[in-house]
């Protein structure tokens, strides 16, 4: 499934790049920053066109990001000046370094039963009281096909048991918000969580 979503991305860079590099995340970024120091280290994990990476460093964050798409990484590099990471999240090996990751609509590619062992995998890579963005397209949490691409959408009962099942993980925040393109009905669940060693979250 994760191949066919990186041949899509392989195939269509263009396209993609061209309709998701200017969506206004603002209000995103806001959210996931509110929790993190001045010039914090942030890992986009899944960074598509490099947007998010490139709003990141232009912030003064120092940023590491990595897409599993050959082609997406060339345009995310070229466009944030700065070399991409081409890697697939069961290549992720990082271990207590960063302060954030921004995983957004990244995971939603992972077959269902994938989510929760390359969260658990990321927030490895998370320094104690880091901070653990992502989204999902909204939906029950089961796996729907559109244009060529898998996606694992979620709901709120689905990612919490997800997160409350993993230790030292805390959910923050857990909101809906609709896609800021016009042209788009896409409701997105954006959740942020938090990993401290100091407590157990397992419900």
């Amino acid at each position: 499934m994760m191949d066919k979503n990186i041949d899509f991305y392989n195939q269509n860079a263009d396209l993609f790049f061209n309709t998701t590099f200017n969506v206004d995340m603002s209000q995103q970024y806001l959210s996931f920053l509110k929790f993190l120091p001045p010039k914090a280290s942030i890992l986009d994990a899944g960074c598509g066109s490099g947007r998010d990476s490139k709003f990141f460093i232009n912030s003064g964050y120092k940023l590491t990001a990595f897409d599993a798409s050959e082609e997406m990484v060339k345009k995310a590099s070229l466009l944030c000046g700065k070399n991409i990471l081409k890697m697939t999240f069961n290549e992720v090996n990082f271990s207590e370094i960063f302060d954030g990751i921004w995983a957004n609509a990244s995971l939603l590619h992972l077959p269902k039963e994938q989510i929760k062992p390359t969260i658990e995998k990321l927030c490895k890579a998370l320094n104690h009281k880091g901070i653990f963005y992502m989204s999902f397209k909204y939906g029950e949490f089961k796996v729907t096909k559109e244009n060529g691409r898998s996606f694992c959408n979620m709901n709120e009962a689905g990612i919490k048991s997800i997160i409350n099942s993993i230790p030292h993980m805390q959910i923050l925040e857990c909101t809906k918000r609709k896609d800021s393109r016009a042209d788009k009905e896409t409701i997105w669940l954006n959740v942020i969580t938090r990993k401290d060693k100091s407590m157990n979250f397992v419900r």
